[in-house]
């Protein structure tokens, strides 16, 4: 679709003008030139709109050892160290597109100390 290639050339366009000219905030141009999470910055007009569509989105099932290091969020003690059985299933937790969408959104906002 034209609209999803326009929002990657507007987020690369938005990169070489904050780069390139001197009306540039410094928060930018440090989070475009130094952050190690800078390239999720050239996807930012998809993951905005991966984040608000109210359609279903494809997901999977992940281990929530794997679901609490991916959103931040204390461990489970009692998960064995590299170690998984899926079992049943009965343990796994499903993580849609939108979930995926967001957590990048917020860890740019960290990066740019927007949190």
């Amino acid at each position: 679709m034209p609209w999803k290639e326009s929002g990657m050339l507007v987020s690369s366009f938005l990169a070489s003008y904050v780069l390139s000219t001197g009306e540039d905030s410094e928060t930018l141009v440090t989070a475009y030139t130094t952050s190690r999470r800078a390239p999720l910055l050239h996807f930012y007009p998809i993951l905005l709109e991966l984040s608000f569509l109210r359609t279903t989105l494809p997901s999977m099932w992940i281990f929530p050892s794997e679901h609490a290091r991916l959103f931040s969020l204390p461990q489970l003690e009692n998960e064995p160290n590299g170690v998984f059985d899926a079992g049943d299933g009965g343990d796994l937790i499903e993580v849609n597109a939108r979930d995926i969408a967001r957590r990048c959104l917020e860890l740019i906002g960290k990066e740019m100390g927007l949190f």
